[in-house]
């Protein structure tokens, strides 16, 4: 039996559900199966499959929360490969997309999983370009994700996109070398039980730990300390959660 984590079969059921809805007609299912597989392949070794999963989804993802969580699919794993102008078109698309109507489509309306609210919109903006590097954008969208979350219906909460918010968010001030700034962000995450910390939180963190590594914190003790918190940060073994799906 396949174990939590195990992104093979994973890929195999999400691809058995866009058959499924590709037989049924229904382009909604479809899209959003479709759109699950980038998720998966973003987040494992396979992040240019993401990237074309995604742009073949773009091309029948209907108007609403489907068009819009696919160009930001898209946005952000296209900023994962360095691909900064598919990142950009993708991002232009989004902002297109939330003008239109309906915003709830005949998935969306389902709710839960099938959602994509407006602190989710934020924080995949604000994780596109926070792998962009434009660190002021990404703060910026990562605040509002934070703030969307927090004031928002609790169903809709996601401790995983909060805890992945508040590490880009933590990217600008260390840009700027505030590191006491970049440690109060992260308090947040770093407290989260370990039971509770999904594998993402790794790779994101790593962000974190190579920015550490400039010539201009070398003698910084407080990013040191930093450093060695986030080297020592403990994980769930092999748990990963797609797009962050763990909500508190």
């Amino acid at each position: 039996m396949p174990s939590l984590g195990d992104q093979r079969s994973a890929m195999a059921q999400t691809r058995t559900a866009w058959t499924c809805a590709e037989q049924a007609g229904h382009t909604g299912l479809h899209v959003w199966a479709q759109g699950t597989s980038a998720l998966i392949a973003e987040w494992s070794p396979q992040s240019r499959l993401a990237v074309r999963l995604a742009c073949r989804a773009a091309k029948s993802a209907p108007a609403g929360a489907s068009r819009i969580r696919i160009a930001a699919i898209e946005a952000r794993a296209a900023a994962r490969i360095g691909d900064r102008e598919r990142a950009a078109a993708a991002l232009a698309r989004l902002y297109t997309a939330r003008e239109e109507s309906p915003q709830l489509d005949d998935v969306a309306q389902f709710g839960g999983i099938f959602s994509f609210p407006l602190a989710k919109q934020e924080y995949y903006m604000g994780g596109t370009y926070a792998l962009l590097g434009e660190h002021a954008a990404a703060d910026r969208h990562a605040a509002a994700a934070i703030a969307a979350y927090e004031r928002g219906p609790e169903d809709e909460r996601s401790y995983g996109d909060e805890a992945l918010a508040r590490v880009d968010s933590a990217l600008a001030p260390l840009a700027q070398g505030d590191v006491r700034e970049a440690v109060r962000r992260l308090r947040p995450v770093v407290e989260i039980p370990v039971e509770r910390r999904i594998q993402q939180f790794g790779s994101a963190l790593a962000r974190i730990e190579d920015m550490l590594k400039r010539p201009s914190f070398a003698r910084n003790g407080s990013a040191r300390e930093l450093a060695e918190q986030i080297q020592g940060y403990e994980l769930i073994d092999s748990v990963t959660s797609v797009e962050g799906e763990m909500a508190s």
